[in-house]
């Protein structure tokens, strides 16, 4: 049963409940426009960028949010989340927000710099040598941890990297445990 809502502001909705102690919400996703602060979805991957996806129940962003994604055959999710059992799980909507989402069929390598895990995901087609690729940012890796140390920086236990190959489009964005590098 379709319950009452009201628009409130640009990014807000009052649903009434009615007192029911679960309600959920089907909308539309606008994933066209590939940016490292917008969606973009294709036959050959997804981008999620948390804060343009998901909504939150005002009063409960502390609560822990669990993101369940379905894939298509061989496709995997890439994010700084950890996996909770076929889930996503965030300590909080602030860290949700902080957690891009790349999925796809993408690349994969792996290095350790410190005891910290890193996985650098190569997303989309481009020419590069991938394994002189990891080797650099694994150095580059290890001159930051020696700079500023990866226990002391934001408890930095993981680190996922994803540099996304894209026709025209050149970004590059920080998150606590993920980063975005887009390339031409």
């Amino acid at each position: 049963t379709a319950l009452p809502v009201e628009k409130v502001s640009k990014n807000c909705w009052r649903v009434a409940a009615g007192g029911a102690s679960t309600i959920y919400v089907d909308y539309d996703l606008y994933a066209n426009e590939r940016s490292v602060r917008t969606n973009h979805v294709d036959a050959d991957h997804a981008f999620l960028s948390p804060a343009s996806t998901f909504l939150f129940v005002r009063g409960r962003q502390a609560e822990s949010p669990d993101v369940e994604i379905e894939l298509p055959d061989g496709w995997d999710v890439f994010t700084g989340l950890p996996d909770a059992g076929g889930a996503w799980r965030a300590e909080d909507y602030d860290t949700l927000v902080d957690s891009p989402f790349e999925i796809g069929p993408h690349r994969e390598l792996g290095f350790e710099v410190e005891g910290v895990s890193h996985r650098l995901v190569l997303a989309g087609e481009g020419e590069v040598d991938a394994d002189k690729l990891a080797a650099d940012v694994q150095l580059v890796s290890a001159e930051v941890a020696s700079i500023f140390g990866f226990h002391a920086w934001l408890g930095l236990f993981a680190c996922t990297i994803m540099i996304m190959f894209a026709r025209m489009l050149k970004s590059f964005l920080q998150h606590p445990e993920t980063t975005e590098q887009t390339a031409e």
